[in-house]
């Protein structure tokens, strides 16, 4: 065992040889000493994890584990990755760290150049949150959604994620997000092969405004400290349309699969969001949501979203038992942002001038936040929000004019 291990350690004798279970007992102890007391605690909790899987019999690592020490298997894994990665244990970077075993394990997921790069731009600090090192990764690491550990759930920490393997490929194994290669199935490919197509009746296609999308960027995001994350992270519009929402998203995330159980002439896939077989890739869902499936769509992507869930909705959907027992009461929203100046909607078309009587809102939902006051998104947006060439990228449907 290395010297810089054992000094420092008087109160704990060094283990003894004899019986494993007497020293996987003494292993424990000195773990348990060192756990979360600094970063140089958690870092050196990982070594002499490293070291007793090494000096421990076969099998007897997961038992200690699971007998002796105040936190599981997998979290000891975490330990042992953050123990491994030396650029944590590096002198010059030890004072910039966060002392969260958490964080420190998103920390060891990125690139030599990610990690340069955050270190670079102040990202890397004492007092940053676990969500913020998983905005450093790029797209090129999707992850998918790995249960909450009892430890984390005591701290409070949000989930951790994982790099998927061929699973988190599309049908063709391309994992590729630019360039010109297909975009990536948010569900991790086999779950969404089928196709299924509603009659239009049932599907309430009502296009939101873009101005309201830029509003939630601009307004609610930067209210929430997010608006400058965007660009390192994907959303997910799965009620896209003809794109209404997701061409908005564009202009601010790195990148948005937009997705539809009916095919609008827009979007990557068909899908129906709300199958039970969906897995996750990206950051933000960002919707407005079928209005008589809208609670089961919230309830979808709060599950599947690996930082958080907006959802455009009617003032009046705050009322109602089933969504207060279902949504509010379980998983109260982040912030409840509500436009100064109406929001027109109209069933199968946009219109530039549209109006309207209805009150809108947008609901979100920030994994591992606290619910904040309610916040007003100011007035004027439509007109400084809305651009000249919306109007040429969105023009009335034939089809609607007719209806209308």
């Amino acid at each position: 065992m290395s010297e810089d291990l054992v000094q420092g350690d008087t109160d704990v004798a060094a283990p003894p040889s004899g019986h494993p279970g007497t020293e996987a007992r003494v292993w424990a102890a000195r773990i348990t000493e060192c756990w979360r007391s600094s970063v140089e605690g958690i870092i050196r909790t990982g070594r002499l994890l490293v070291e007793a899987k090494a000096d421990l019999p076969h099998g007897t690592f997961g038992a200690m584990c699971a007998r002796d020490l105040p936190f599981s298997d997998s979290t000891a894994q975490r330990l042992m990755a953050i123990a491994r990665d030396n650029r944590l244990s590096n002198p010059a970077h030890v004072q910039l760290l966060p002392a969260s075993w958490g964080t420190l394990y998103e920390l060891t997921k990125l690139s030599d150049e990610e990690f340069t790069s955050a270190v670079e731009q102040h990202v890397i600090r004492p007092d940053m949150l676990r969500g913020e090192a998983e905005l450093i990764r790029p797209l090129t690491h999707p992850r998918i959604a790995q249960p909450m550990t009892d430890e984390e759930i005591a701290a409070g920490e949000p989930p951790g994620y994982e790099h998927p393997s061929s699973a988190g490929m599309d049908a063709a194994g391309d994992t590729a997000l630019d360039g010109g290669s297909p975009a990536p199935m948010p569900s991790g490919g086999l779950a969404i092969a089928h196709r299924r197509v509603e009659d239009a009746d049932s599907l309430d296609f009502f296009p939101t405004p873009l101005w309201t999308t830029r509003a939630l960027i601009e307004h609610v995001f930067a209210h929430l400290e997010r608006r400058q994350h965007c660009q390192y992270q994907t959303a997910w519009e799965p009620a896209c349309g003809e794109g209404h929402m997701a061409e908005p998203l564009r202009e601010y995330f790195r990148h948005v699969v937009a997705t539809d159980i009916k095919d609008y002439g827009y979007g990557d896939y068909l899908l129906d969001f709300k199958d039970s077989g969906l897995t996750n890739n990206a950051d933000w869902i960002i919707t407005n949501p079928p209005f008589n499936d809208s609670a089961d769509f919230v309830l979808k992507a709060l599950k599947l979203a690996g930082t958080g869930v907006a959802m455009f909705v009617r003032l009046a959907w705050l009322e109602s038992l089933d969504r207060y027992e279902r949504i509010f009461q379980p998983h109260p929203p982040t912030l409840i942002s509500f436009f100064a100046e109406r929001v027109p909607l109209h069933k199968d078309r946009w219109e530039e001038k549209g109006s309207t009587m209805t009150a809108y809102i947008w609901l979100t939902w920030i994994k591992g936040a606290a619910p904040r006051a309610p916040f007003w998104i100011p007035p004027g947006c439509r007109k400084s929000l809305t651009k000249a060439d919306d109007g040429k990228r969105f023009k009335t449907r034939p089809d609607a004019e007719q209806a209308a």
